[in-house]
């Protein structure tokens, strides 16, 4: 089973450090902690991922810790689906300019770690259920989950998602985001 948040026994994927030009294509990752780790990786393309677990289900009620997770520029995720529940199912730390498009899963985490993500782009994303859209990890002494100019388009789930709160307000961009709740918008907010 899976035994939770920062205990896992190491039933790992991929992790592919400091490089550049690489490309994933047409993977099925079956019960793993972690899929892929792609750190401090530059303009590196996966395509075509699935994520599928017959473990028991662990604390929050899942099965694995982050099904991918980038740091570095100008990555793209182009088709995945995520028929399990990790703790952080998508997530970008210490990243700009990357784009996760094409994508399903059962109950999506867009996960912002902090450390000064931004500009990412999430597009035609079916996140299935909706509960956890925008829960994100990090330490709290490194800031706002995500930094300006975060894109959301096109996000689609079964039921209406709270407003993130805990990203930089300035240029967050929605379209085609079922928010139950958004805030005061001005002129000036560029939202």
């Amino acid at each position: 089973p899976y035994l939770g948040h920062s205990t896992e026994m190491g039933m790992n994927g991929i992790y592919i450090q400091q490089a550049a030009n690489c490309r994933i294509d047409d993977v099925t990752f079956v019960n793993c902690d972690y899929g892929i780790i792609l750190s401090a990786g530059y303009h590196c393309q996966l395509s075509n991922l699935s994520f599928q677990s017959s473990r028991k289900h662990g604390p929050e009620n899942c099965t694995g810790h982050h099904a991918v997770s980038l740091t570095g520029p100008g990555n793209l995720l182009d088709g995945f689906t995520i028929n399990q529940r990790f703790v952080h199912d998508l997530t970008v730390e210490k990243s700009t300019g990357n784009v996760f498009k094409n994508g399903k899963a059962l109950d999506l985490s867009i996960d912002h770690h902090r450390r000064a993500p931004y500009e990412n782009l999430f597009s035609n994303i079916d996140a299935g259920i909706g509960d956890r859209l925008f829960y994100s990890g990090g330490a709290r002494g490194r800031g706002k989950h995500a930094g300006v100019r975060a894109v959301f388009w096109n996000i689609i789930t079964e039921k209406a998602v709270p407003w993130p709160v805990e990203m930089e307000q300035e240029q967050l961009l929605m379209i085609g985001v079922n928010i139950s709740d958004s805030p005061e918008i001005s002129d000036s907010a560029g939202r």
